[in-house]
Order: C-alpha cells, then sequence, then structure tokens
C-alpha cells in the first residue's frame, strides 16, 4: 500500500474523482472493457465509478493508480522522443525561414 495517494492534511486515502476516472481512460486510449481487465472489476463497475454511482474499495483505487503511473510513465516517455525528434530537425528549419528572431519576410 505505499503507492496509496493519501490526503496531506488528514492521511486517508484519497479517492479518484469519477471525471479522473473517465479522463485517465481516455487519454490512455481504453475502452471501459479494457479499463475493467486493468483494474480486475466487470466494465459495468468501470461505468459506475466513472458516473459516481459506486467507489472505489481501497485495492480497486490501489490498482488504478498503477495503471495511472504506468500511463504517465508512457505519455513521458513518449513527448521527450518526440522533444528530441524536435531539436534534432527543427534548429535548422526555424532559422531559414525568420522564426528564430521574431521577424517575417511579410513584415520587413
Amino acid at each position: 500500500m505505499k503507492h496509496l495517494v493519501k490526503c496531506a492534511s488528514c492521511g486517508a486515502r484519497r479517492v479518484p474523482h469519477p471525471e479522473e476516472i473517465r479522463n485517465l481512460r481516455l487519454f490512455a486510449g481504453l475502452t471501459q472493457r479494457e479499463m475493467a481487465d486493468y483494474l480486475g472489476v466487470k466494465s459495468s463497475y468501470v461505468a459506475y465509478l466513472e458516473n459516481g454511482r459506486r467507489f472505489p474499495s481501497g485495492a480497486v483505487i490501489l490498482r488504478y493508480r498503477k495503471v495511472e503511473r504506468m500511463v504517465m510513465s508512457k505519455a513521458k516517455r513518449i513527448m521527450a522522443s518526440e522533444t528530441r525528434e524536435v531539436q534534432r530537425r527543427g534548429s535548422g528549419r526555424r532559422r531559414a525561414n525568420g522564426l528564430a528572431t521574431g521577424f517575417s519576410a511579410a513584415g520587413r
């Protein structure tokens, strides 16, 4: 339970907001069935969680945080890779069309 996110003021475990659950699932590109497989629950339960009709147990919260870390780790790797790619090929191109100095050919 070392990865359980807790409230800083009272120490209680923080239950993910229904919108947070849905946003993570959509950001990861998962269906409710795929998210249910990661959480070890039925897809109808994921729908209930996303609509706020049910609250996740401690075990489901732990599995949700694990999925959250996995998704965010993958997103960071993708962003780092894209940043390196832009740096690798972008610096010469910006100078060539005048964007490095902020001037354009039309404004001269």
